[in-house]
């Protein structure tokens, strides 16, 4: 399930030149709730319990990485690596919905796509929890489709539980992958049910413990914003 093909490897290629050397990186700046990350990752702040405004599975995820250097390429390397990892989630993806040809071009697309190769090359919490959601989508799948599923269900749970502890609005790619793994009429082991419920029962925890600090992002500004 996870052989990179010669056209993915291509095109995952294509990407990296885009976010590394198109999108002019070395005038990034590090503003907002990123500086207060990059503050973390050079140990200049110390990790708290954290909100929806600087999540804890984040803090520590950064601030493990400033142990093993100071350079800020390395932190915004953790953004890059993970918008690649959601180009290879949506290829996948389109591969178990349509065929080879639609999941080429959607993850081509996505690999040129600027929106998606500026939120690359930042430390915010968009590339990151945006892949490991759609690796959730991607396993929800295969589980769908495969008789011996017990590995990617636990793969599912992992990511989803991963996708909230780092932005909660990555909740709204549950119900999508709900519906299409109901749609394909899945015939999965007792062991595979047990896992995706052990994953949602942590996710609503993981989510639970974040709002307990504080209230969602943006409340006064959401009506504004409609």
């Amino acid at each position: 399930h996870l052989r990179v093909t010669r056209e993915l490897a291509v095109i995952l290629v294509v990407g990296l030149v885009v976010r590394i050397f198109w999108m002019p990186t070395e005038l990034h700046a590090f503003d907002g709730h990123e500086a207060e990350y990059f503050d973390i990752f050079r140990g200049e702040r110390t990790i708290s319990r954290g909100s929806v405004m600087l999540y804890p599975a984040l803090q520590w995820l950064y601030w493990g990485l400033g142990k093993l250097g100071s350079a800020p390429w390395l932190l915004l390397m953790v953004s890059v690596v993970g918008s690649l990892l959601s180009i290879a989630a949506t290829y996948g993806i389109g591969r178990r919905l349509f065929d080879t040809r639609v999941a080429l071009t959607g993850a081509a697309l996505l690999a040129v796509w600027g929106n998606h190769a500026f939120w690359a090359t930042s430390a915010y919490n968009v590339a990151l929890p945006l892949a490991v959601g759609l690796v959730a989508v991607w396993a929800l799948l295969v589980c769908a489709d495969e008789r011996q599923t017990t590995r990617a269900a636990a793969l599912a749970s992992g990511a989803a539980v991963l996708a909230v502890s780092m932005r909660i609005e990555t909740l709204l790619l549950a119900p999508l992958g709900l519906v299409l793994f109901f749609l394909r009429r899945p015939r999965v082991q007792w062991t595979t049910w047990a896992l995706l419920g052990f994953g949602a029962v942590l996710s609503g925890l993981a989510i639970a413990l974040v709002l307990s600090a504080g209230p969602l992002p943006g409340g006064e500004e959401r009506q504004a914003a409609f």
